[in-house]
């Protein structure tokens, strides 16, 4: 399991790239990332898993990169609702796709 630490708002969260503990999903429901604010704590499920989880759960395949953004955005931003943050992350995943299209 890899792990990193992060900053976020003064604090130290550690982002875990493995695939979120059954123990925090619903019935029938795939989680793909999650922020757990009392510990500090982000899980991002790795690439590797993703497509599996997704297919399974019959769940929209998003890349690893949103996910992080998405569940960074919810520790960052604990007031903002889900819409927001979801408005959030699609505006900067779609900021950094001009950057690897000006590569090209």
């Amino acid at each position: 399991m890899s792990r990193a630490k992060l900053r976020i708002n003064g604090s130290e969260w550690t982002v875990i790239f493995r695939p979120v503990p059954k123990r925090y999903w619903s019935e029938g429901e795939a989680l793909l990332g999650l922020t757990i604010p009392s510990e500090r704590t982000i899980y991002v499920t790795p690439d590797c898993e993703l497509a599996r989880i997704c297919q399974k759960y019959d769940v929209e395949l998003e890349p690893m990169q949103a996910v992080l953004v998405h569940e960074v955005l919810h520790a960052a931003y604990p007031d903002l609702d889900e819409d927001a943050i979801m408005r959030g992350e699609s505006a900067i995943m779609a900021a950094l796709g001009m950057l690897v299209r000006d590569e090209d």
